[in-house]
C-alpha cells in the first residue's frame, strides 16, 4: 500500500516536492546534497566494474545502443544476485519495481525527468523506495548506481531485460553430445560443465539438458551440438586435419 502513494514520498522525507522535483520550499541542491558516505564508493566499484564502457554510449542512443546498454546492466545484476546467491529476492525486487512504474504516471515521469540531478534521484531510489518496497540490498545498490550514471530513465527497459536474462539463466539450455565411448557420471557433469563455459562464456547459461550419442567413429574426444551451434573436439577430426595437411604439403 505504501508503494503505491509515491507522491507522498518525498514529502516524508521534508522535501516538499513531488516526484517532478518542482519547489515549494528550499532548494534541489539541499535536497540532494547528502552522503551516503564509504557505501556509496563500494557500490559504485562493484555496479560500474560490471557495467563498464557506460559513458561510452552516453547521450543519444539508437534502439541498438540502448539494447546493449540494458543488456549489460540486466547481466551486471544477475551475475550480483548469483553471487549473493539471492535471485529470488532479487526478482520478487524488479516485479516490484516494474510494477510501480507501470502503476505510477507521477513516478515514472521522475525517472524520466532529466532536470532532476542524479544524486536527487538516487537518494530517493535508495533511501525512500528501497525502504518502503523492502527491497533487497543487491537491488537498493544496483539502483542507486544506475541512478548515479544517469541511467534512472532506462529502469523499464534494464528491468524488463533482467527478466529474460532471468529467464535464460535457469532454463537449462538444450543440445546432443556425441563421444566416442561411455561416460561416467563424474566425466559426464565435468564434461557438461566445461561445455557450458564454452558455449556460454559470459556466462548466461549455467546449465544443460543435453542428450548422449555412441559414435565409436568420433575415435576419441566429443563433438556438441547446443543451442544451434556445434562444436568439434573429436580425435577424428584432429586426424582429417592432420591428413589434410600431409596431403596438401
Amino acid at each position: 500500500k505504501g508503494i503505491r502513494r509515491a507522491p507522498e514520498l518525498c514529502e516524508e522525507k521534508g522535501r516538499g516536492r513531488g516526484w517532478g522535483g518542482r519547489k515549494s520550499g528550499g532548494s534541489e541542491d539541499a535536497c540532494a546534497s547528502r552522503e551516503v558516505g564509504t557505501a556509496r564508493g563500494q557500490q559504485q566499484c562493484c555496479w560500474k566494474g560490471q557495467a563498464a564502457g557506460d559513458d561510452e554510449l552516453g547521450g543519444f542512443q539508437d534502439e541498438n545502443k540502448q539494447s546493449r546498454v540494458a543488456h549489460k546492466y540486466a547481466l551486471a545484476l544477475y551475475n550480483a544476485a548469483e553471487k549473493a546467491k539471492s535471485t529470488s529476492d532479487v526478482e520478487k525486487d524488479v516485479q516490484t519495481l516494474l510494477k510501480l512504474r507501470s502503476e505510477s504516471q507521477e513516478f515514472k515521469a521522475f525517472l524520466m525527468n532529466p532536470v532532476i540531478s542524479r544524486t536527487f534521484k538516487r537518494d530517493v531510489l535508495t533511501e525512500t523506495i528501497a525502504k518502503k518496497a523492502k527491497l533487497s540490498d543487491t537491488v537498493t545498490k544496483f539502483l542507486g548506481v544506475l541512478a548515479e550514471n544517469g541511467r534512472a530513465d532506462e529502469l523499464g527497459i534494464i528491468l524488463s531485460q533482467y527478466q529474460k536474462e532471468h529467464q535464460t539463466g535457469t532454463e537449462a539450455a538444450k543440445g546432443v553430445i556425441t563421444v566416442a565411448e561411455p561416460l561416467t557420471e563424474w566425466q559426464r557433469a565435468n564434461l557438461e560443465k566445461r561445455l557450458a563455459r564454452l558455449f556460454f562464456p559470459d556466462s548466461s547459461q549455467k546449465s544443460l539438458d543435453v542428450e548422449y550419442k555412441l559414435d565409436p567413429s568420433l575415435i576419441g574426444g566429443v563433438t556438441a551440438s547446443i543451442d544451434n551451434r556445434f562444436l568439434d573436439m573429436s580425435v577424428r577430426r584432429e586426424a582429417a586435419q592432420i591428413e589434410e595437411i600431409v596431403r596438401t604439403t
